[in-house]
């Protein structure tokens, strides 16, 4: 089984593990799968913000804005994290 696959089979058996999704999203960017990647960082930032972690929400949101700082949702999250810090 790929490192790719068994990640993703992980994350399946534990959704809530942020780590581990973290992980996973660097291997789908050196996959070559970009938009999957943004998409789980997003979900990363949105979660440490769901659980008041917000300066972990805050470095999530500035690393995926390095990758897509076009991605409006993440510029928006990011917005509201440092007013509200």
């Amino acid at each position: 089984m790929s490192k790719l696959k068994e990640l993703e089979k992980r994350l399946r058996d534990e959704p809530e593990n942020l780590g581990l999704r973290v992980t996973l999203a660097g291997a789908l960017l050196e996959a070559g799968r970009r938009a999957d990647a943004i998409e789980l960082y997003h979900s990363v930032a949105m979660a440490y913000r769901d659980h008041g972690r917000t300066q972990q929400a805050i470095m999530v949101c500035r690393s995926l804005l390095e990758l897509a700082p076009e991605h409006a949702a993440c510029q928006e999250l990011l917005t509201t994290l440092t007013v509200d810090a």
